[in-house]
């Protein structure tokens, strides 16, 4: 060891031109493996890359790239606006090819109609069974009166669940859904050729049968617009041009519809804004630790020579350091990115020991 000290020492005081000749030569080889050096800011980056449960993770989402799903919120005082402004989302949205793979604004109401038995128990379809087998009202009417007085009796009983009192509740809008579709086609009906009646009817009764096309909240001022991006969160080249496409989207239709709130969230966006903090963050940890850095050296030792010479060789091994790292690792994460600010506070002790006692 004490060789090797003075053979560096001989170098460096006998030929001080050579030795700075090649700090510059390796500081520019690694400022260029520097460039190069990836962010990958997700929390899948925390993890070893060739690790099993991460190699798992991303064969799962090579096979299903949707597994998350952008959400745009909406409220509004009224359903017509409410259904204005989905379509616009949806217009807007399918608009994004390159982004976007598939838009959901609701329901799809063909489907509840042609499948919709296939989702219930075998006792709910045993209990629908005598009223779908009659063509009048009289067996519906019958059917939810009966469940209508049950519901009352386990009400006054003090025995129902919130989800039955929450039943309770759908089947009186039910019944109003009921008798606003039989007063709207008689109102309609004055007047029509018969398949125009037919229609009209075939058009009420699919909005009782399968409800609004929107998914709204129980007072019908709030629903949800479900995106399906076309990339996963671990595509950090499309994760921000694509969110801030969606997120124009979502401001023209603010523009638009000034008295209404929306937004958009889900996992793209937090995956995201976490992206975008992290490099803020780490980007100003690192130029706050060199500014209060020189502040200090230039108060301790009364001048700026002790900051200029002291963050010459600092400077060197922070780009020396990032580009051994490009050149083992490859890659930096959500904490290793600060990395820069920490080994600039720890590394300036060496120049301030040699300055110190020069």
């Amino acid at each position: 060891m004490n060789r090797i000290i003075r053979l560096n020492h001989k170098i460096v005081t006998e030929k001080p031109w050579v030795v700075l000749i090649g700090a510059l030569i390796l500081t520019v080889l690694a400022a260029g493996l520097a460039a190069g050096l990836e962010m990958e800011l997700s929390w899948v980056a925390l993890a070893p890359k060739g690790h099993e449960a991460v190699q798992e993770y991303e064969q799962i989402l090579e096979d299903f790239p949707t597994i998350d799903t952008a959400v745009v919120l909406i409220e509004a005082k009224n359903y017509e606006t409410l259904e204005a402004i989905a379509g616009d989302i949806e217009e807007g949205m399918n608009g994004l090819t390159d982004y976007v793979s598939a838009v959901t604004t609701g329901i799809d109401r063909d489907f509840a109609l042609d499948y919709g038995l296939n989702y219930m128990s075998d006792q709910e379809v045993a209990a629908l069974s005598y009223t779908l087998a009659d063509p009048n009202l009289d067996a519906f009417l019958e059917t939810l009166a009966m469940l209508m007085d049950q519901m009352n009796m386990e009400l006054e009983k003090g025995n129902l669940s919130v989800e039955e009192e929450k039943l309770i509740d759908s089947n009186l809008r039910a019944l109003d859904g009921l008798l606003m579709t039989t007063l709207a086609g008689l109102q309609g009906s004055d007047g029509g050729t018969g398949d125009e009646i037919s229609e009209m009817y075939r058009e009420y009764l699919t909005d009782f049968l399968a409800g609004d096309s929107l998914m709204t909240s129980d007072d019908g001022t709030m629903t949800t617009v479900m995106i399906q991006p076309s990339f996963d969160m671990l595509e950090v080249a499309k994760l921000g041009p694509g969110v801030e496409a969606m997120e124009k989207v979502v401001y023209d239709a603010r523009a638009k519809y000034p008295d209404a709130k929306i937004g958009i969230t889900g996992m793209h966006v937090v995956g995201r804004d976490e992206t975008a903090s992290v490099a803020s963050d780490s980007q100003v940890t690192t130029l706050l630790a060199v500014a209060l850095i020189l502040a200090l050296l230039y108060v301790a030792f009364r001048g700026l020579t002790a900051p200029v010479f002291t963050f010459i060789p600092l400077v060197f091994g922070v780009i020396w350091d990032v580009g051994l790292v490009r050149l083992i690792i490859g890659r930096l994460n959500m904490l290793t990115v600060f990395s820069a600010a920490m080994i600039i506070g720890l590394g300036i002790d060496y120049s301030i020991h040699l300055y110190s006692a020069y």
